[in-house]
């Protein structure tokens, strides 16, 4: 946002712009772990909701 203002851009459009790149970041961040979520529940849990042994057994070491 400091160097939009030090090019000589408006303030309010320097703001604008860096509230798109945080939207831009967060949403990132919000698709990725809802994606590692999805396709991480597949491995882990059993159809009826329940842990998968192998995967409790990885966890007592």
């Amino acid at each position: 946002m400091s160097g939009v203002i030090i090019a000589g851009a408006n303030p309010v459009y320097a703001a604008q712009y860096r509230f798109a790149v945080m939207l831009m970041l967060f949403a990132a961040g919000g698709l990725t772990s809802t994606a590692s979520m999805l396709l991480v529940r597949r491995r882990v849990f059993v159809e009826a909701k329940q842990p998968n042994d192998p995967v409790l057994d990885a966890i007592d070491g």
